[in-house]
């Protein structure tokens, strides 16, 4: 199937440390906990396998999606 998108680089996932992929909102606008039930909701009913599956980005799959993981550091300006 023809999707119009070439892969322009490849970088999450390697070497020895996961790379945290990040969905940015508006702090405080309540779109934080709609994007992670979306998102858990594709992994859940498998579209998000299916997606890695096409891209052959098998390996690079989390099993939940996270708001504010542990390990991010936040820095105030």
């Amino acid at each position: 199937m023809e999707s119009g998108f070439a892969r322009a680089n490849k970088i999450v996932g390697h070497g020895p440390f996961r790379a945290w992929v990040a969905v940015t909102t508006k702090k405080g606008n309540g779109l934080d906990v709609a994007l992670q039930q979306a998102i858990n909701g594709a992994i859940a009913g498998g579209q998000y396998r299916q997606v890695l599956a096409r891209w052959g980005e098998e390996g690079e799959a989390v099993e939940i999606s996270q708001v504010n993981p542990p390990g991010i550091v936040y820095q105030e300006n």
